[in-house]
């Protein structure tokens, strides 16, 4: 991932010229002035800029105790911001209000790479004021380049339906062995943020998640895993280091003395005043209204044994006044919905797990906090096996994300062998803006953006012809082929075109769900599917059936067709035990499918 630089700083270029002159580093970009502390209006107090050597203490940082101010006062920091590592440059003048820092700072006197590291993310943000109440999703992937995942506890009834609870713990148990970020935090209404709460929590204030444990209520000794009733617990941080909940399994809780001195060594209980509490996973999901899990994929949480791989590609909605060249066709409530960009994958093993990240770019950092962003979503199609050109219709929708007005979106979905194609969108047509398709799998998803609607017509179609109808067909399934532990597979022709299914459980019913679409030149020459048994040494041929010719261009086909051998026609021989269903539908408008 190329470096770039914010503003076109280069920190080697700056350094280098301070160094040159004497002069420590004063950031033009972001100015020790009102307008990078607030977008509008005036601070509620006076606040002077200080560089930390005339901050109380300066022991033990970098900068040199004889003589500071040799230092030129400028550091770095790296982000992850749509797909590019963005490099930013501040100068080490700290906002304080009577010689204390006045936004984020270190217990220990004499760090200060917490309150230079807000004002790097500060300035890539506008101003301190859009950090506050700011996105905690937004920011884990800014800090990792990572993807989050936004779960609503609230609006997901975790809090009353046991075994989603049981899932989700799992799942948070798994994701945080694997190096996973998790946060949890309180929706407020805008009168409400900071307000802190009987139970001790404050809303609108993201709290860490550092531990996913289970305790066992009466356990005698460390090896008593499975005695007693198992308790799910999460430990939590407050980062501002105190205001803790107060509730059952808090520090002062009489819940703890339900178990033994070897399973509260196990769990490694401490009781401090210091912003770290434990909750029961029932509690956690009836107080917070929605959990955050940042997942770093390239390290391979979900398995150590899984080396995930990364597809990125960039896009644009772009509308267009002539249907073909829109790209800005809204979601799936509209019949534009097609029009929007399309991009195709694959899923060459089985069952998969993918990860599906799309984000909307932020054109512009400004101080102003009242930048809208879009809302957008995406749509996974399931498609044919050979499918090369746009989807205009009969695409059968797999699954669709949540539309919200978010800079990005997130979903998790398992498919099964195939190709797909992602439409990303506004939920509004007409709508202008760049984006980023992220998509996290085992294996190379072999990404690409379909651009064409149909076979383009060259100067060899003059003496190779050129398609006059489209035929989509779909292998549902075959019958009475009986039922063994082998494997059998389709090929279907058209042409001189042929494509292989994957291989299948053959069964008394065989299900196939395999599409393949063709674009025809001689229509009269029929489709025709051949059944074949997979075997160690040699395949074995069990017999094929041919899709008779449609002459009326009907909307949809369903038929069951014997199998026959090899090259015979209905009459010409007896046909062969087993059928196979097929549903068909053909146009002579190549952009219909």
């Amino acid at each position: 991932m190329r470096l770039w630089a914010f503003h076109g700083q280069s920190y080697a270029r700056i350094r280098q010229e301070c160094e040159r002159t004497g002069e420590p580093f004063q950031d033009p970009c972001f100015p020790a002035e009102n307008e990078s502390l607030v977008s509008q209006g005036l601070p509620k107090q006076p606040v002077q800029w200080q560089r930390p050597w005339v901050i109380p203490d300066v022991e033990g940082q970098e900068w040199d105790r004889v003589s500071p101010r040799s230092h030129p006062g400028i550091f770095r920091f790296v982000f992850c911001r749509f797909g590019r590592r963005v490099e930013v440059v501040v100068d080490d003048r700290l906002p304080t209000i009577q010689g204390k820092l006045l936004y984020c700072h270190s217990s220990d006197a004499n760090e200060f790479w917490s309150a230079l590291l807000e004002k790097a993310y500060a300035k890539l943000n506008g101003c301190y004021e859009t950090l506050d109440g700011g996105s905690v999703a937004e920011a884990l992937v800014d800090f990792t380049a990572g993807v989050s995942e936004r779960i609503r506890l609230a609006r997901g009834d975790y809090a009353n339906d046991v075994a989603l609870r049981y899932r989700l713990y799992s799942d948070l148990q798994k994701a945080h062995e694997h190096g996973a970020l998790l946060a949890c935090y309180i929706e407020p209404a805008l009168e409400e943020i900071g307000m802190q709460m009987p139970c001790g929590l404050v809303k609108g204030h993201a709290y860490a998640v550092t531990e996913v444990r289970a305790a066992r209520k009466g356990a005698s000794t460390a090896l008593a895993c499975t005695a007693g009733e198992k308790i799910l617990l999460l430990q939590l941080r407050n980062p501002w280091g105190r205001r803790e909940w107060v509730g059952a399994w808090s520090d002062q809780s009489p819940e703890w003395n339900e178990l033994s001195q070897a399973e509260k060594e196990r769990m490694k209980l401490t009781v401090n005043n210091d912003g770290e509490f434990w909750m029961s996973m029932e509690d956690w999901c009836k107080e917070f209204t929605d959990a955050v899990v940042c997942r770093m994929p390239h390290k391979a949480w979900f398995s150590l044994r899984k080396n995930w791989q990364e597809a990125t590609i960039f896009g644009e909605w772009s509308p267009h006044p002539e249907e073909l060249k829109n790209r800005a066709g809204g979601c799936g409530n509209h019949p534009s919905h097609l029009q929007n960009p399309q991009y195709a994958f694959e899923v060459s093993g089985g069952e998969t797990e993918f990860l599906f990240y799309l984000e909307q770019e932020e054109r512009a950092f400004s101080r102003s906090r009242q930048i809208k962003k879009l809302t957008i979503g995406f749509e996974i199609f399931k498609v044919e096996l050979n499918r090369r050109f746009r989807i205009h219709g009969r695409a059968s929708s797999i699954c669709r994300s949540e539309f919200i007005n978010s800079r990005a979106v997130f979903r998790r979905q398992t498919l099964s062998h195939g190709r797909y194609v992602l439409v990303p969108s506004t939920f509004e047509p007409g709508q202008t803006e760049c984006f980023l398709i992220r998509i996290f799998s085992e294996y190379n998803s072999k990404l690409q953006e379909l651009t064409h609607d149909c076979p383009k017509r060259t100067c060899w179609n003059l003496m190779l012809g050129y398609p006059v109808q489209v035929t989509s067909l779909i292998l549902q399934k075959a019958l009475g082929l009986g039922s063994s532990d082998n494997k059998v597979y389709a090929v279907i022709c058209c042409e001189a075109q042929k494509v292989r299914t994957a291989d299948v459980d053959m069964q008394i019913e065989t299900m196939f769900d395999a599409g393949v679409i063709f674009y025809q030149k001689l229509p009269e020459k029929p489709v025709t599917i051949q059944l074949w048994l997979h075997g160690v040494l040699a395949d074995t041929f069990l017999g094929e059936a041919e899709v008779p010719v449609d002459k009326t261009h009907c909307a949809q086909r369903t038929l069951e067709l014997p199998l026959r051998h090899r090259g015979k026609r209905a009459g010409e021989e007896e046909p062969v035990t087993g059928s196979v269903t097929v549903e068909t539908v053909t146009s002579n408008d190549l952009r219909a499918l």
